[in-house]
């Protein structure tokens, strides 16, 4: 199952030699996931079915420090850290239970939507993220992006090792500044 969430931010890119350059970033990050579950028991004289979807959704401040390497002009590869600050977020469910019996037919439902109790969670994150980018003009381009989490997701973890690991892809836009430079000479 494809999940999206929003990904959104600004990013500074500065050459630093020869074909490498720093791209600090500033974004607010989306992450999470869903499950769904649909089983079905076949018992004598009833049959019962089964489905729940899950989903959870974390909302992040982030900060990328990616280092960029130019293979060609316009295309380029990237790698570096990613810290992150938890803002919030909410867990989503939905259950459905169907009872057959012969003709009868029972359903039994419930909804839930609930803000996230942010003590449970690690408020900082911290993953490695790869990927690569194309601008098909000086100011248009698509990137592609995984970052693999380092930290826990939640505090006391008792199970599974739950991480952000987040596929990313997306437009960027640059905004090229020009910055002129000052003449130390005194102007009468």
């Amino acid at each position: 199952m494809i999940s999206v969430y929003i990904n959104a931010g600004i990013f500074a890119n500065i050459p630093i030699a020869g074909k490498f350059s720093l791209q600090p970033e500033f974004s607010y990050n989306q992450v999470g996931s869903k499950i769904e579950i649909d089983t079905r028991y076949d018992l004598p004289g009833i049959v019962v079915r089964m489905k729940n979807n899950s989903s959870l959704s974390l909302g992040y401040v982030s900060l990328p420090v990616i280092l960029q390497y130019n293979l060609l002009p316009n295309l380029y590869v990237e790698a570096g850290p990613e810290f992150g600050l938890l803002l919030g977020g909410k867990t989503k469910d939905s259950w459905t239970e169907t009872r057959t019996s012969g003709n009868n037919i029972s359903i039994t439902s419930r909804r839930s939507n609930i803000k996230i109790i942010k003590d449970y969670y690690n408020t900082f994150n911290m993953g490695i993220g790869i990927g690569a980018g194309y601008f098909f003009t000086s100011n248009f381009g698509v990137t592609a992006r995984f970052t693999a989490g380092l930290t826990y997701i939640y505090k006391h973890n008792t199970g599974d090792a739950v991480r952000n690991n987040t596929f990313q892809v997306g437009v960027a836009y640059k905004f090229k500044m020009h910055i002129k430079k000052n003449s130390n000479k005194e102007q009468f």
